[in-house]
């Protein structure tokens, strides 16, 4: 019985890191309900996915020629700032929103088959990633358009984007326990993203703002997006959007793990 007792108590230990491996492990999973998703929400469609595409490439036109004229910057700049930090910023507020549901989304795997949890915040995060790649070709024909250069520090994009998802997981999972256990947190989420959207520099940029602000330097959604678009569209490594994520991703990250591994076998009764 002793024995028993402490099996138990070594399996509660250890069942947040049971579920973190277990879940990334199935990637075959979470990359199929990802996929299926994607399916689902544009079965019947003519264009489907495309759809997405046409959706930013009106976006960033509309946007890119009317606040050029507002904020008097050259189309030529404006547009390729605009298009790169509309492709981050969509991924950054979709999987944050989308979050705050993925727990309910799965509720009919999670009563019925023992399933990973990050199995739900895996699903959520590859759906989003493929929306984004679908999004790519604007971007691409905006650059390409206004023949803005791109050099080979554009690469430093690429562990950014790694950073960043390592971030957005950490950060999705806390989300979909908050508001799985409080269902109006939600609705505060995506109010605050709408926010996010006007004090960040998405549809204007940092250099209109009056230098030595601090406002941008405690801004997590600018370091995260800065990550992407800096390298592509500065030419430069942002050296401290890379140490402000790397900070956020070891202290989000530790009190997640924490409270993951305090509340998860309470998640199933929540739902």
């Amino acid at each position: 019985m002793v024995q028993k007792s402490r099996q138990m108590d070594i399996s509660e230990k250890h069942i947040a890191a049971w579920d973190f491996t277990t879940g990334i492990l199935r990637w075959r999973l979470w990359a199929y309900l990802g996929v299926q998703d994607i399916r689902q929400r544009y079965r019947r469609s003519s264009l489907g996915p495309l759809w997405l595409t046409l959706g930013l490439g009106v976006t960033i036109l509309g946007i890119g020629l009317l606040y050029s004229q507002i904020l008097k910057t050259p189309p030529g700049t404006f547009i390729p700032f605009i298009a790169i930090s509309l492709l981050a910023w969509n991924f950054l507020s979709t999987v944050v929103t989308e979050s705050t549901t993925a727990f309910q989304a799965g509720a009919g795997l999670i009563s019925s088959v023992r399933v990973p949890y990050t199995t739900f915040v895996l699903r959520c995060l590859v759906r989003n990633l493929i929306v984004a790649a679908h999004c790519i070709l604007p971007v691409v024909i905006a650059f390409v358009y206004y023949k803005y250069p791109v050099d080979v520090v554009a690469l430093a994009a690429l562990p950014g984007l790694v950073l960043m998802l390592l971030n957005m997981y950490w950060l999705a999972l806390c989300l979909a326990m908050v508001c799985l256990r409080y269902r109006d947190v939600a609705q505060i989420v995506i109010y605050a993203m709408q926010l996010a959207l006007f004090v960040t520099p998405i549809i204007w940029q940092p250099t209109q703002l009056r230098a030595g602000t601090p406002f941008l330097a405690f801004n997590p959604i600018y370091h995260l997006i800065e990550l992407i678009r800096a390298p592509i569209f500065e030419h430069r490594v942002p050296l401290a959007s890379y140490q402000f994520s790397a900070i956020m991703l070891v202290v989000g990250g530790a009190i997640t793990a924490l409270v993951f591994n305090r509340f998860r076998r309470d998640l199933a009764y929540w739902i």
